[in-house]
């Protein structure tokens, strides 16, 4: 099960990410106001622990390569308690967040 303290690293990171996110603008595009909107509400929904939403809000992201969503991509993959735990999904999402130059995602990368 997740303890407290994984949880707060975790939302202290996407506040990070969400707040900071043209820290890596050099490595991948700018986010979109749109995409900023979608990623705050996948993390309304993670806070929620409605999981199959974040999936569902932050997938299409992830698929476009999109640093932050893969990087929640890769957290929601390893939770036992949204659906299983996948750890070469997580490693597949994280790796294309640690490649754009995104510092959570190598530090994770580390973990698994």
């Amino acid at each position: 099960m997740f303890n407290t303290r994984k949880s707060l690293i975790f939302f202290l990171v996407l506040g990070l990410l969400l707040s900071a996110s043209t820290a890596f603008a050099a490595e991948a595009p700018a986010l979109s106001e749109s995409d900023r909107n979608t990623l705050q509400q996948a993390a309304e929904a993670y806070k929620a622990k409605d999981f199959a939403k974040v999936k569902t809000l932050v997938k299409p992201l992830a698929d476009k390569k999109v640093p932050p969503a893969c990087f929640l991509m890769g957290l929601v993959s390893v939770r036992p308690d949204a659906g299983g735990q996948d750890f070469k999904s997580a490693e597949k999402y994280w790796k294309v967040a640690a490649d754009a130059g995104l510092p959570e995602a190598q530090f994770s990368l580390g973990f698994l």
